[in-house]
């Protein structure tokens, strides 16, 4: 098992956006499944991705 964790204040709305996206994928079993699903073949059509599309990516937040 593996945890991920993230702190912040209560005014900080990416932690909270972050916290209803996983409640809403909880109770959607579905979108949830979708959601794997596009990660899984993201994570593999971009292994091999150097550093500099994540600089570009992070940028864009």
């Amino acid at each position: 098992m593996s945890f991920h964790v993230h702190i912040g204040t209560k005014e900080q709305e990416f932690l909270w956006d972050r916290i209803y996206f996983r409640d809403y994928l909880k109770v959607n079993p579905s979108v949830a499944s979708e959601y794997e699903r596009l990660k899984l073949k993201l994570a593999e059509t971009y292994k091999n991705t150097t550093g500099r599309l994540i600089l570009k990516v992070r940028r864009l937040y």
